[in-house]
């Protein structure tokens, strides 16, 4: 039987102790947010950022498929595709790689890549299989964004294309457009970026992109000229005629030399672009002074660009031809907007002020210079502008004027002519022509009266007769001639014997010899006589002209 030593002790109360902090099963959840908040991180980490870029067409552009890339890496996509509030713009939310967060700046450039034709050929035939994608071009991230702009079309040229911009201007923009080649001797060296009005609206600005190393090639007089595969003009200068190469047919391009002086171009230097080679081998003679001229003549002929000339040489070209209404005077007149550039001395344009160039060419005007129309062409009609001084002008000046000083100018040569053509035949109207119309008549009537009248006609054939007996005339004369030669001979002789008998002192000797002297002289001319006729039978009717002597 067991006793109560054997049984266990009863156990005291127990003493309840509280721990301070936490407890330790709050350490899970505490762990398992923590992973969760290190999770999401991450996702958000890995999203990388997230923008918004606006485009006037959404094409091609899906939510979730369209790509964004740079250099054919994926580098992001297109999350949503939504139009703006105002319906005017389409806008495209996407997230970017974290690694593009760095190179979202206000330079950053985004564009969709589609198929495109164009005459500088064909682009993004990729995108025909894969469709469509928006290309991106890293911008400074200095300062990050999130909202772009997008570009209609590809960037002809990207931000880290080693080269420089240029500005040229021309009075039309003709067949140049964004993504036309810039060449030098043929090779490409860089294109067309952007084209628009020039600041003032006077010209059209083209910029252009030149790439390394070709770059180093334009200097400060370096020419640029529109160039095309077949460069042909008929105008006042005559015939020019100029081929290129197969490609320039197709898509033409801009051209441009390399002088031998290095000096690089101002920054801020504008070109001219000259609309052929031709134009722009032209001397520069400096900074053209910009005048306008009133011609009364017809223009027609008269083109833009249409040569200033000084005896010869050319000072200048025609900028513009106008219509001018006088609200006043409601006359209206055709202004020509001439620049006219002054002949310097060799060796290099000299640079003078624009009120020096005014100046100048006041005083000259003041001594007669003034303008004209002239043709250049008569095959083609084209008139050119001739400068020169003009004798007995009429007293003029160079008038000021907005926007440009007036030149006189005088009426062209074939106005001229014309005037004094009409001034003939107002001469002529003035005349009696009735008159002596009828005064003609009469003395033709009369001639004709003469000419058929039979005294006439006898009177000729008498002359024919005697003309034919005229002829036989120095054959008989000859004959006779013939004869008495020998006898004059024989009685010469006879003579100068009986000369030699006779006493020289005698007076019948001295005139004996004087007789003798006189016969001989009579056959001489009777001889001379003979051969005359022979040559000139006529003689006997005309008689002998004063410039012709018989030989002798």
């Amino acid at each position: 039987m067991a006793t109560t030593d054997d049984l266990p002790p009863v156990p005291a109360d127990p003493v309840v102790r509280r721990r301070r902090g936490p407890a330790l099963i709050w350490t899970i959840p505490l762990v398992a947010a923590l992973i969760g908040a290190w999770l999401v991180w991450q996702q958000l980490a890995a999203r990388g950022p997230q923008i918004t870029i606006t485009f006037v067409d959404g094409s091609g552009l899906e939510a979730g498929k369209t790509k964004i890339r740079y250099r054919s890496i994926d580098v992001g996509t297109v999350d949503s595709v939504n139009l703006s509030a105002d319906l005017h713009q389409v806008e495209v939310s996407a997230t970017l790689k974290p690694a593009m967060k760095s190179h979202l700046g206000a330079d950053s450039r985004f564009w969709v890549v589609r198929p495109r034709i164009s005459v500088g050929g064909v682009s993004g035939l990729d995108t025909l299989l894969s469709g469509s994608y928006i290309e991106i071009e890293p911008g400074d991230g200095h300062e990050s964004h999130t909202h772009f702009t997008g570009l209609e079309q590809a960037p002809p040229v990207r931000a880290t294309t080693p080269g420089r911009s240029l500005h040229l201007a021309a009075v039309t923009l003709g067949s140049v457009s964004v993504g036309t080649r810039v060449l030098f001797r043929g090779i490409e060296a860089g294109e067309v970026i952007a084209v628009g009005p020039s600041k003032d609206f006077g010209a059209v600005d083209i910029e252009i992109f030149v790439r390394a190393p070709f770059d180093r090639l334009v200097r400060a007089d370096s020419r640029f000229w529109r160039e095309s595969a077949i460069d042909f003009s008929l105008g006042a200068q005559g015939v020019n005629l100029r081929l290129g190469s197969l490609s320039e047919l197709i898509v033409g391009g801009i051209a441009f030399s390399a002088p031998d002086d290095p000096a690089p171009p101002p920054a801020d230097k504008t070109f001219w672009l000259y609309d052929s080679y031709a134009r722009s081998t032209d001397r520069d003679t400096g900074e053209p002074t910009t005048v306008v001229a009133y011609f009364d003549d017809s223009v027609r002929g008269l083109s833009v660009g249409a040569p200033v000339e000084y005896r010869g040489i050319r000072v200048g070209q025609v900028r513009d031809i106008r219509l001018e209404l006088d609200p006043q005077t409601l006359r209206i007149r055709v202004p020509v907007v001439l620049d006219i550039t002054p002949a310097q001395a060799a060796g290099g344009p000299v640079r003078y002020s624009e009120a020096e160039r005014v100046a100048a060419l006041a005083k000259l005007v003041e001594r007669g210079l003034r303008v004209r129309l002239r043709s250049g062409s008569l095959l083609t009609g084209a008139l050119f502008v001739d400068m020169d001084f003009v004798a007995d002008a009429p007293p003029a000046r160079l008038e000021p004027a907005e926007p440009y000083p007036v030149m006189p100018t005088v009426p062209a040569l074939t106005t001229e002519l014309e005037q004094t053509l009409t001034e003939l035949a107002a001469k002529l109207r003035r005349l009696p022509l009735d008159h002596i119309v009828e005064q003609l008549d009469g003395a033709a009537s009369g001639a004709n009266r003469l000419l058929n009248a039979g005294e006439l006609r006898d009177s000729l054939k008498s002359l024919s007769t005697l003309l034919r007996d005229a002829k036989g005339l120095p054959t008989q004369l000859d004959r006779q001639i013939g004869q008495i030669g020998p006898q004059l001979t024989r009685t010469l002789s006879a003579g100068e014997r009986a000369l030699q008998q006779l006493d020289p002192q005698a007076p019948l000797a001295s005139d004996l010899a004087a007789t003798l002297d006189e016969v001989a002289a009579a056959a001489r001319s009777l001889r001379d006589l003979a051969d005359y006729l022979s040559r000139s039978p006529e003689a006997l009717l005309r008689g002998k002209l004063p410039q012709e002597t018989p030989r002798r």
